[in-house]
């Protein structure tokens, strides 16, 4: 009877050791096939097909994992800074203020007049091997307000070779303007809108080459991103004002 009552025991025991290897096999199974990080899907853009655009990012396009992993597809492997300066200008341009006042102004808004860093929120993507990725450029910067994750402004650069973008350009928005240079300096062309400017600068380097320079910029995203920095600054001094009447 005793002997009977053990090998009851040690087959319950088999049997529930048996289920429970089970059990941790398919759990074991769900955990190994489940990825726990998956990469974003590329998704690519939609905007107004009018608009002044790259790789058909447009004014209302919104940064997303899906946006960054699309322009990897085309531009290769790139780096994403937070806290960015802003700089407007491109190299070459004659007259920058002149041909661009509202440009020019939000560039000195965004700046300080000494010359010291000024960091904004933003979120700037730099891509510096895309010719390897057959992107065709040699920079990419791409800068995105961080508030509402749309496009600020791009930057472009192309050591040679870059009359086909300029002949794309010409069939797509019509003859551009241009900004008659000095002798030393290239043509600038650039297409305008009311909340949107194209330039193009060619300046010729050291070898004789011509280097092309690229800036689309989105004048309405700038000026949301000037108000509310503008704003901030306000209620800080409001801050300041009243912890100092607390003081005194």
């Amino acid at each position: 009877m005793i002997l009977h009552s053990r090998r009851s025991r040690i087959v319950g025991l088999a049997m529930a050791a048996v289920v429970l290897v089970g059990i941790l096999a398919v759990v074991f199974f769900h955990w190994a096939t489940v990825p726990r990080n998956p990469a974003p899907t590329p998704t690519g853009p939609e905007t107004d097909p009018d608009a002044f655009t790259f790789f058909s990012i447009g004014p209302d396009t919104t940064l997303t994992d899906g946006l960054t992993a699309y322009l990897e597809t085309r531009l290769g492997s790139g780096a994403m800074e937070s806290r960015t300066t802003i700089d407007l200008t491109l190299p070459g341009i004659y007259a920058f203020a002149d041909h661009f006042p509202r440009l020019h102004a939000l560039h000195q808004t965004f700046n300080h007049g000494s010359g010291r860093r000024v960091e904004h929120d933003t979120t700037r993507l730099t891509y510096r091997y895309a010719r390897k990725n057959k992107g065709l450029f040699d920079i990419v910067r791409l800068v995105f307000s961080r508030e509402d994750k749309k496009p600020l402004y791009f930057h472009l650069y192309v050591k040679r070779d870059g009359d086909a973008f300029i002949r794309t350009l010409r069939e797509k928005y019509g003859p551009p303007r241009q900004i008659a240079p000095p002798d030393s300096q290239g043509p600038v062309y650039f297409w305008k809108r009311p909340s949107e400017v194209l330039v193009v600068s060619v300046t010729p380097n050291r070898s004789g080459y011509d280097e092309y320079h690229f800036g689309i910029y989105y004048l309405e995203n700038l000026d949301l991103l000037a108000d509310r920095e503008r704003l901030e600054k306000e209620r800080m001094k409001r801050e300041r004002d009243a912890g100092a009447r607390r003081v005194f």
